[in-house]
């Protein structure tokens, strides 16, 4: 689990370093889970706004307590599978995500969430990512280095989304996962 966990800080780091330079207007995480970089972005003032979306009930609960108790991390939540449950009015120069990162039920260890059959919730992202995104928007997800996501995704994004092209895939060394920069075109 250390090697994810270190992609995370370095997904974060990337973001602020890199993708939130100056601060963004309007952010949404995807699959957000407990929202933590999400809550990060808006602590360190790197965006005005931010969203949280994931499909877990439990994921935005947790959110939404924490922006209780911290009223300062506010925005919208929403329980979405993908955009599903997003209003087709909202808005975003970015999409952040740390999406499901294995096709495959896992078995050990069984206690970590969610998998992504046939990359079915990638699919369905990006079928719709374009509706939510403003003009020259982007869209930042950390990957498995390890999945077949990139072969069945990413190689053809520009064939079969008409609206994306990858900027660029960064390798984070000594890591198991790799960020990808899409852009809408």
């Amino acid at each position: 689990l250390l090697p994810i966990y270190y992609s995370f800080w370095a997904f974060v780091n990337f973001l602020c370093n890199e993708i939130f330079i100056s601060k963004t207007s309007n952010t949404l995480e995807m699959f957000a889970g407990s929202g933590i970089i999400g809550f990060i972005l808006k602590k360190n003032k790197k965006t005005e706004n931010i969203s949280y979306a994931d499909i877990n009930f439990w994921a935005i609960k947790s959110i939404r307590e924490t922006i209780s108790k911290h009223p300062e991390l506010n925005g919208n939540t929403w329980v979405s599978e993908c955009f599903g449950g997003i209003p087709l009015t909202e808005k975003y120069d970015v999409i952040i995500g740390n999406p499901p990162h294995v096709d495959k039920p896992l078995e050990i260890p069984d206690f970590l969430p969610g998998f992504d059959p046939d990359w079915e919730a990638h699919r369905l992202f990006f079928d719709q990512a374009a509706d939510y995104l403003n003009p020259n928007g982007k869209i930042i997800l950390i990957e498995n280095k390890y999945s077949s996501v990139y072969e069945k995704i990413y190689e053809n994004i520009e064939k079969t989304y008409k609206h994306f092209r990858i900027k660029r895939k960064v390798d984070l060394d000594n890591h198991l996962c790799y960020i990808i920069e899409i852009e809408k075109v």
